[in-house]
């Protein structure tokens, strides 16, 4: 009988990252997500299998068992794996695409409010993207942007953007003011492409802070132009 050898780390690390230690058959039965178990030789070290990526496979704990006392067959087991690793590569690249165009519109929001605060101010404002502020609750927050308006005494604006595919609700437009009132804007805004329910235009009426909706592109994700800005409230 052959020996068994270790598999390389780089190995190991291929196989773990590939499939998220998900058990590609547990997967195929509707569990995404990882789950507890090991790697797997598809052909054994000891009847001459590799110690490559392909050949190995990560299992939850049961189906490895069933793979070793030959319940599983090799082939089912590798077509499964291949429908795995196909899936988590899509929704890879779905996420990646999404950051993308949130990254893209984001831009363009805030391109388009700095033009909007120099048409009605001047340059008598600064606008800082991304800034970490301290709260009142002792805590520094990220807020998408703040403009600070020195024509109107130093006044602070502070905007969230959501780039989403359905309005935003009720708790959504709560959390953004609870966040403004935290770092003591004088003015908050929340910016979507999607638009707001109902309830929550009435909400944000009673907590006195902004709603706009600025549609975006579905190329790109980047709104096309100020005729797409529908000021809510």
């Amino acid at each position: 009988m052959a020996k068994s050898r270790a598999i390389p780390k780089d190995e190991l690390s291929k196989v773990l990252l590939e499939s998220r230690r998900r058990c590609c058959i547990c997967f195929g039965e509707g569990t995404d997500k990882s789950v507890a178990g090991d790697i797997a030789h598809l052909v054994p070290s000891q009847s001459s299998g590799g110690n490559d990526a392909e050949n190995l496979v990560f299992l939850c704990l049961d189906h490895h068992a069933a793979l070793d006392r030959g319940a599983l067959s090799i082939g089912d087991v590798k077509a499964a794996r291949k429908r795995l690793y196909e899936s988590l590569n899509l929704q890879e690249g779905k996420k990646s695409d999404s950051i993308q165009r949130f990254k893209q519109y984001e831009g363009r929001v805030i391109d388009l409010l700095r033009n909007e605060t120099f048409r009605h101010v001047g340059d008598f404002f600064s606008l800082e993207r991304e800034p970490k502020i301290l709260g009142h609750s002792g805590l520094s927050r990220t807020i998408d942007l703040a403009i600070r308006l020195r024509a109107l005494g130093g006044i602070l604006v502070l905007v969230e953007i959501r780039f989403s595919t359905r309005e935003l609700t009720v708790s959504e437009v709560e959390a953004a003011s609870a966040l403004f009132q935290d770092l003591g804007a004088a003015k908050g805004i929340l910016v979507c492409n999607s638009g707001f329910r109902k309830e929550a235009i009435t909400r944000a009426k009673s907590l006195s802070i902004g709603l706009v909706q600025i549609d975006a592109n579905p190329e790109d994700g980047s709104p096309p132009s100020s005729d797409k800005v529908t000021y809510v409230v």
